[in-house]
């Protein structure tokens, strides 16, 4: 893969792309405090395709928000319209084909709901629709975002001495091995003064302000009308069963496959996944 640079006007993405730019889009998006490499080992089987792999803001070679700014999981939507509105501009494809990985699959997930008619496929790996909470919890959730957000401004990152040891901290924070958590890492850190430190922003380790209900969640996932791919991992997140039934009975035309593997399922086995979503497309 090769690196990309998308300017956007309010903010500019880092991200990486491979195959012919003449070769049907595949917009891949990452998780939450990833990068755009952990989709190099499924773009290896994705030949038939031009996979763009963008960097959400604060994620990776992306730029971070300004200061008064935040991370609020419909930033992220605005994100993707405004890179909808560059694909359709730079590649004229209006419509897109999405994959996305945890956090990304999230925010595909209500972009698909809301603009309905800027997504032909959804692909969602280790995520279906929006972390929800419930009304009561408002008020607590807010307190402690706010919290976490006033101190992550004070809080230096940590520096490892070397790449080797922010590798193994990467696996020991993850649920993989070595190998694929240096793919992640080699994207995700900088050079500094003593050594190596992280690219992502330190305020998303913050806790967003608010969550949506379960009937939000469900509005969301209601507009998608389109042919969706849910990949859930054995080893992966615990979804709550009685929403994640109520979820699945919403959304109108979903296939729904299971792999071995953990959270990070499409990194552990890329070439099942990539012809599993080959044939789905």
């Amino acid at each position: 893969m090769k690196d990309i640079e998308i300017e956007l006007g309010h903010i500019t993405l880092g991200g990486l792309s491979s195959g012919d730019v003449n070769k049907p889009i595949l917009l891949a998006l990452h998780g939450w405090l990833d990068n755009a490499a952990s989709f190099i080992p499924l773009s290896e089987y994705l030949k038939d395709y031009h996979v763009l792999a963008i960097e959400w803001p604060g994620h990776g070679h992306s730029a971070h928000r300004t200061a008064d700014a935040s991370y609020h999981i419909t930033d992220y939507v605005y994100d993707l319209y405004m890179l909808s509105l560059y694909i359709e501009q730079h590649y004229q494809c209006r419509q897109l084909t999405i994959i996305g990985h945890s956090m990304g699959g999230i925010v595909g997930s209500i972009f698909a709901g809301t603009f309905t008619d800027r997504v032909s496929k959804l692909i969602m790996i280790e995520s279906f629709g929006p972390l929800a909470a419930t009304a009561e919890e408002s008020a607590s959730h807010l307190k402690k975002s706010i919290l976490q957000r006033s101190r992550a401004g004070r809080k230096d990152m940590p520096i490892h001495p070397n790449i080797q040891s922010a590798v193994i901290a990467r696996t020991n924070a993850g649920d993989f091995n070595q190998d694929l958590a240096q793919l992640l890492v080699e994207r995700g850190i900088v050079a500094v003064d003593g050594g190596f430190t992280w690219r992502s922003d330190a305020r998303l380790r913050s806790l967003s302000p608010m969550r949506m209900t379960e009937l939000q969640a469900q509005d969301f996932l209601s507009g998608i009308s389109i042919p969706t791919l849910f990949i859930v991992a054995t080893k992966g997140l615990d979804f709550a069963k009685e929403s994640m039934k109520n979820r699945m009975a919403i959304v109108k035309q979903l296939t729904v496959l299971d792999f071995s593997g953990g959270h990070h399922v499409h990194m552990e086995q890329p070439q099942k996944i990539a012809t599993a979503i080959t044939k789905f497309i």
